[in-house]
């Protein structure tokens, strides 16, 4: 979950997908915050750190 800058477009959001799956070797979706957009946030990233 995202939220992107106003100047920022769902092109952006693309490469930045791309990109970080490239650097991770794993899928990442991102999905930006918006009207419409309903999503329960779980919990943050640092706290799953080592989990794996």
């Amino acid at each position: 979950m995202a939220t992107l800058d106003p100047d920022r477009s769902y092109f952006d959001v693309t490469s930045f997908e791309t990109d970080l799956s490239s650097m991770l070797g794993a899928l990442v979706e991102v999905v930006p915050r918006g009207p419409g957009v309903e999503v329960e946030e779980a919990e943050p990233l640092s706290d799953l750190r080592g989990a794996a």
